[in-house]
């Protein structure tokens, strides 16, 4: 039986791409990043790409499994100190958004200025202190993983792959995977058979 919310969702998607031609396509994709010869040789953690699929806009947020591991000390960091972040929330709320223009009329939000004092050196240190111990400590395992969603605009797809995308043409491979993914013409455990990320990769990739 069909969700009925969800196919109304995505009925508006289609209709929000059939008449919104704001967005600047790049050989079919929408890029939002600029790479240099210096990114060739780092490492990579995240990315975003859009392109059109089945007469819907498909948003994708890629992230590397080390991001993945990362996040995972990162949010056990944030619950072993939150009696200290009981302030945060209403100072981050102070933020003053920074736009920048996006075509004639349009404008988005490329970062925010805090007012006031920076976060206390007494939380920062905490906040430095139980990460590396807990990131010494881990022993995560990240195996590839998608999630996908219906907004009003578009198809939001989450994907955690192990990939590297230092240039267009490694967004593109990200790209052609979700759609693979989306249309069943693959899975992830035929992409990356066995894959698991670990301590180890996380030290390889961190020494």
């Amino acid at each position: 039986m069909k969700n009925t919310y969800q196919e109304k969702l995505k009925r508006s998607a289609k209709n929000f791409h059939k008449n919104s031609r704001g967005e600047h396509f790049s050989n079919g994709l929408i890029v939002r990043h600029q790479y240099d010869e210096e990114n060739m040789t780092k490492l990579s953690w995240w990315d975003d790409v859009g392109f059109i699929l089945n007469s819907y806009l498909v948003q994708v947020y890629w992230i590397h499994p080390r991001t993945a591991y990362r996040d995972k000390a990162e949010k056990e960091t944030h619950k072993k100190i939150a009696h200290l972040e009981s302030g945060i929330d209403d100072y981050l709320n102070t933020a003053e958004p920074n736009y920048v223009k996006v075509g004639t009329s349009r404008k988005k939000i490329i970062s925010h200025t805090l007012n006031g004092p920076l976060l206390s050196s007494d939380w920062t240190a905490a906040f430095d202190a139980t990460y590396a111990e807990i990131i010494h400590d881990a022993n995560y395992q990240i195996v590839p993983f998608i999630k996908t969603k219906w907004m009003a605009h578009s198809r939001f797809v989450k994907l955690c792959a192990p990939i590297e995308v230092r240039n267009e043409q490694d967004l593109k491979i990200v790209a052609n995977l979700v759609k693979k993914l989306l249309k069943r013409e693959t899975t992830l455990e035929k992409e990356f058979p066995g894959y698991v990320y670990t301590k180890d990769n996380w030290i390889s990739d961190n020494p």
